[in-house]
């Protein structure tokens, strides 16, 4: 949409480094509160290539953390709102999670509106669950469903209206500090990432790229250590489950997920195996995986059902579990937007709120931003 080759040299007040989610969020929310001289740098050629665009769309509140919980009640109603003014963007299916304290703790569900369920109401949501043990479960009706695609175009939509601008292709490099206050930003050729194309400046920037986070900051001198790790989902026939909607159903206990996908049904075993940004593999097969996963609870309904497509996503996580976000202490205008881990899609926009409120000289609550408490890293600053 924008080339960078045309604005070398050219200063803006912020630089959102990845076009995803959180980025894309950000940027639209510095827009809507009056800030319109922001540029965001994707290095692939769609917004959401990676990690944002290959998640299930499944907006769930009861997170593992009730700091992590409350952003994500958030984020649901500002998901909500938009639904207002973007049609077939959430669909509100509710949830059924099966549960205990070990997984998500009662101040977490303090915060979100549900009903507990007792094994006779589980199975008559589901009554394919022949095998299950039994247990813990949680009726969220206000989760749902989110178009991951739909949402990333509205943000889109937002920023450039507002007069932000994006470019694709173009890959951040080597950040500097400059003497006279600001940033200098490399900008490579997002298919060639030796080739520099150009330099831009800005007064702030806020680091969104999520698995490639650590590596980029490290090469301009602000450190932090972030786990990558990859997880499977596939697509698999309906078999009887015929096409009546009903919530989505993930399991914390098992470690399994699905959800209705049209005539379809989506499913993940929830694997965390450690990588390496951009290094989508797992060390199973992931079909096999999944069947000997979900046969504790779904017995001989599931171990039938044949698989249509499959694929890796990433999720990247700080060592504590909880987002890194806001302003970091080290470097004056340095704002950060990733650790999102598996809530980026339920928390995105209210992660771009929060972040673009530090953009804007909010503080940044200690949960969430850079410490020597949460990163063990060297203290060489940017320059």
């Amino acid at each position: 949409m924008t080339s960078v080759s045309g604005l070398s040299g050219e200063r803006f007040e912020v630089v959102v480094v990845g076009g995803g989610l959180a980025g894309l969020a950000t940027a639209a929310s510095l827009c809507s509160q009056g800030c319109h001289s922001i540029l965001v740098l994707e290095s692939e050629t769609v917004p959401g290539a990676h990690s944002s665009g290959k998640n299930a769309g499944l907006v769930r509140q009861a997170a593992e953390d009730p700091q992590t919980t409350k952003l994500c009640v958030r984020g649901a109603e500002l998901i909500r709102q938009r639904h207002q003014q973007c049609p077939d963007l959430f669909r509100q299916s509710g949830s059924l999670i099966i549960s205990d304290g070990n997984h998500v703790p009662a101040s977490s569900w303090a915060q979100v509106e549900h009903q507990c369920l007792s094994e006779d109401e589980v199975r008559r949501h589901y009554p394919e669950l022949q095998a299950w043990p039994g247990g813990q479960a949680y009726w969220t009706p206000t989760d749902g469903i989110i178009d991951v695609p739909k949402l990333l175009g509205s943000l889109m939509e937002e920023l450039v209206s507002g007069g932000g601008a994006v470019s694709f292709g173009a890959a951040a490099g080597r950040v500097r500090y400059l003497d006279s206050g600001g940033f200098q930003i490399e900008v490579h050729d997002g298919s060639s990432r030796n080739r520099i194309i150009g330099e831009i400046l800005c007064n702030q920037v806020v680091i969104a790229n999520g698995a490639w986070a650590a590596e980029f900051s490290a090469a301009s001198g602000m450190p932090i250590s972030l786990n990558v790790t990859n997880r499977g989902c596939l697509i698999t026939e309906s078999g009887g489950f015929g096409i009546q909607e009903r919530p989505w159903i993930w399991s914390d206990l098992a470690g399994w997920y699905l959800r209705q996908m049209g005539d379809s049904l989506l499913w993940s075993a929830c694997e965390e195996e450690e990588s390496a940004a951009g290094v989508l593999n797992l060390s199973t097969d992931l079909a096999d995986y999944w069947r000997e996963k979900v046969k504790s609870s779904w017995g001989s309904s599931g171990q039938s059902l044949n698989c249509l497509s499959s694929w890796v996503g990433q999720r990247t996580f700080c060592a504590d579990r909880k987002f890194l976000l806001g302003a970091d202490s080290r470097c004056d205008g340095w704002h950060w937007a990733v650790g999102l881990g598996g809530h980026g899609v339920t928390c995105a926009l209210a992660v771009g709120e929060r972040v673009a409120g530090s953009v804007l000289g909010d503080d940044t609550p200690a949960d969430w931003a850079w410490s020597e408490d949460r990163f063990v890293s060297s203290s060489k600053s940017l320059s």
